[in-house]
């Protein structure tokens, strides 16, 4: 899942890797036009779904379960804060989530069964990685 997909430079580098599907979300459609552009392109776009919705609310509608999730939102909105509660409701049992932010953003320790595991910082941004707190070693 690229939620917040922007380009989709996330999902499309996870299905240049082998990822089976992507689903792509945003809710700009100058952004969607270029994710569709850059699936075409890449002629990646048969393994992907592209949904322009909001982050919010594609989560409360979506059946769908993800193994790996990038969150890439605008920074110092308290945007990840409140969809993270429902999207670790979509993960795997052995999923992965990605957020980046900036540097100076704390995000929760743990969501629902979810625990921050790792935290990576490069330059002025963050990068937290969340598994499963029965799946982490």
């Amino acid at each position: 899942l690229d939620l917040f997909a922007e380009s989709g430079q996330l999902g499309i580098e996870a299905l240049s890797r082998g990822a089976a599907h992507a689903t792509f979300v945003d809710s700009s459609q100058r952004a969607i036009a270029v994710v569709e552009k850059n699936l075409r392109h890449t002629k990646l776009g048969g393994n992907a779904t592209v949904r322009r919705e909001e982050a919010g609310n594609f989560l409360l509608r979506s059946r769908e379960t993800f193994d790996l999730a990038f969150l890439d939102p605008p920074y110092g909105k308290g945007i990840i804060d409140a969809v993270l509660p429902e999207l670790v409701q979509h993960m795997s049992d052995y999923g992965i989530i990605v957020c980046e932010t900036s540097r100076e953003e704390t995000l929760p320790e743990t969501v629902g069964t979810f625990r921050a595991s790792k935290t990576y910082r490069y330059g002025k941004i963050q990068l937290t990685l969340y598994r499963k707190k029965e799946t982490e070693e």
